[in-house]
């Protein structure tokens, strides 16, 4: 079999066990900040509106990923089968790069002089395999806007492949310099990990080149590509006009851990026990979770802590060590750890575990661990019977891993099992509870949530919105007057309790209280839609027609919004208007009676023949 056909042959092969290894994904649900990025995010919903995709967020540090999810809106809406497809595929691209860098990575000068110079496919096939179907990949792939990551990551390895192909090349450098330019700036605006990218290519060129000192660095062949280096190095903290205090300076309570505050010296100070939990994911990735319970570090000399930080001294050590007697050792362990600096450093962030952190780094470790195994196993019997064993068994667990995140109940009582004293697990599988019609569930959960932190007032507010439904209201008041005894800025009680007196028909209730919602949030595009329906049942259409509009500035989804205020055009003879607002509101999602429609067709032809 000639290389370009055996090559083919793999890459197909890695597809293959992809798409079928995740193929239990297709239909799962969107699940937490999906909503946030994909499902209630109308600024991917035009893909003709760049400026617009550009401006998401707080700078636009990730405008590729959301550009490929306005992508995914303009073909498949919100059917979650079409996000899945992308992810899978991504991940597939992403083990396909992971072959070719292995690769490459055999033909520089340090690995010919290593063992397993002979051995580049088995090396290359068993790295991509494991970064495959290893488990910690689930988070990244299944997880639908872990898209970040994921993409970033395939930026990363795709960069990282041409600057090799640029250095190994005795033509073309200037055209794969040039791609590796491209990739690494597409890669900087998907996520900020790729800020690393300087960084790992001088690890690259020390470990496998062995030509970098300070007097090559700045002779006058190489002092380009220094500059160039830092011009990447600063890209994304331009991006955020260098401000540092927003970046490193900030300080906030955990949301990984009930009453812990963090800053940057406590956030590094927890990475030297969440990079050792990472490890251990990845050599027994037993007990995944979304959300983990992990307590901050306060300071340096608490024992798990100190442990933490000698234990990464020693591993880097090690690595140091390895590097000419085993420089996969030194690349796998140089990898991971650089990899994980942007979001495992003085940057603090305050969720300070994610598993799809791990995404990138885990080339890395699935390197080293490959080479480990190839050096070790001398027999092709002995190699492919312990290396199918092992993706055999994280196929499986990858396979049973993805049927935690099929709904939002699966998942959530997933992580509540593993998090009991965490809230928002018992907050978002309520949630679940309630969307499935589950209502006593949902109650008995908000319950059990309240027992763990009575004093969180938006667990009461949250039991309340189920009374609601159940319409026993005077549980749910006496719910939302308890949150708001605790905290009386909770603008969605304020919003929820008038929507009780608006059911109950005392409006003037009802306006008191979303009055005091948007004095507290003139943003709150619910309370302008809830006054605006008292507004209209009190015949008091210009103020209705003012809050309505006001809602779908700040809310173009709200169908409801639309439907009522197509009514209020229509009452105004203005029936071009109307028909526009309800044929989006049925755009939406929203069922709309077609005689409805017909009527307004009818009236603007008639006021066309009239001469309006």
């Amino acid at each position: 079999m000639n290389l370009s056909l055996k090559t083919s042959v793999v890459i197909v092969l890695l597809f293959l066990t992809g798409f079928l290894l995740y193929s239990n994904t297709f239909h799962h649900s969107f699940h937490f900040d999906d909503y946030v990025f994909i499902v209630n995010n109308p600024e991917i919903t035009d893909i003709t509106d760049i400026r617009q995709i550009w401006n998401e967020g707080s700078a636009p540090t990730r405008f590729v990923t959301y550009l490929t999810f306005a992508i995914n809106y303009h073909f498949h809406r919100f059917e979650e089968w079409g996000y899945h497809l992308g992810n899978i595929a991504i991940h597939s691209i992403n083990s396909g790069l992971v072959f070719w860098l292995t690769l490459l990575i055999f033909r520089t000068p340090t690995v010919q002089r290593q063992h397993l110079r002979d051995r580049s496919w088995s090396v290359a096939i068993l790295t991509a395999a494991l970064f495959l179907v290893h488990p910690m990949q689930t988070q990244a792939v299944t997880y639908i806007c872990q898209r970040f990551a994921s993409l970033a990551t395939l930026f990363y390895l795709l960069t990282v492949c041409w600057y090799l192909k640029a250095r190994l090349e005795t033509t073309g450098a200037k055209l794969y310099v040039t791609l590796a330019v491209i990739s690494a700036v597409c890669g900087m605006f998907t996520k900020q990990i790729v800020l690393t990218l300087p960084m790992m290519i001088v690890f690259l060129e020390i470990c496998l080149f062995e030509r970098f000192s300070l007097k090559q660095i700045w002779s006058g062949r190489n002092v380009k590509w220094l500059i160039l280096l830092l011009a990447f190095l600063l890209l994304i903290p331009a991006v955020y006009r260098f401000d540092t205090a927003s970046i490193i300076g900030r300080e906030f309570d955990s949301l990984s851990h009930r009453g812990d505050v963090l800053n940057s010296p406590r956030y590094l100070l927890t990475q030297f026990r969440v990079i050792w939990t990472y490890i251990r994911l990845m050599v027994l990735p037993v007990g995944q979770n979304l959300l983990y319970d992990f307590p901050a570090s306060y300071t340096l000399w608490e024992g798990r802590t100190l442990m933490g930080l000698i234990g990464l001294g020693l591993l880097i050590g090690f690595a140091y060590w390895c590097r000419r007697r085993f420089v996969f050792v030194t690349l796998g362990i140089g990898w991971f750890l650089i990899a994980l600096l942007v979001e495992s450093s003085i940057i603090p962030i305050r969720q300070v575990i994610f598993e799809h952190r791990c995404y990138l780094p885990s080339y890395g470790w699935m390197l080293m661990t490959a080479a480990v195994l190839v050096r070790f196993l001398s027999t092709p019997q002995r190699l492919w019977s312990v290396s199918a064993m092992v993706l055999i068994t994280l196929a499986i667990l990858t396979y049973q891993r993805n049927q935690v995140w099929r709904d939002g109940i699966t998942l959530w009582t997933d992580v509540l099992a593993k998090s009991p004293n965490m809230i928002r697990p018992y907050t978002h599988l309520a949630t679940a509870y309630l969307n499935a019609g589950r209502l006593d569930e949902a109650i008995d959960i908000y319950t059990r949530g309240i027992e763990v932190d009575p004093q969180r007032a938006e667990s009461y507010n949250n039991r309340g919105n189920v009374y609601v439904i159940r319409r026993q209201y005077d549980m749910a008041l006496k719910d939302y007057k308890k949150a708001l005894s605790l905290d009386d800025s909770l603008v969605k009680t304020y919003n929820n309790v008038g929507i009780i007196y608006n059911r109950q028909k005392n409006f003037p209730e009802a306006l008191k209280y979303y009055n005091k919602a948007l004095e507290l949030d003139d943003q709150n595009s619910g309370a302008y839609f809830n006054r605006a329906n008292i507004y209209l049942q009190l015949n008091q259409l210009e103020a209705a027609f003012k809050d309505y509009s006001r809602s779908l500035e700040l809310d173009p989804f709200k169908k409801r919004a639309l439907y009522y205020r197509s009514q209020i055009y229509a009452v105004n003879q203005d029936y071009r208007r109307a028909l526009e607002d309800i044929l989006k509101a049925q755009e939406l999602g929203l069922k709309v009676d077609a005689a409805y429609i017909n009527d307004l067709r009818k009236q603007i032809q008639l006021q066309k023949g009239q001469g309006f």
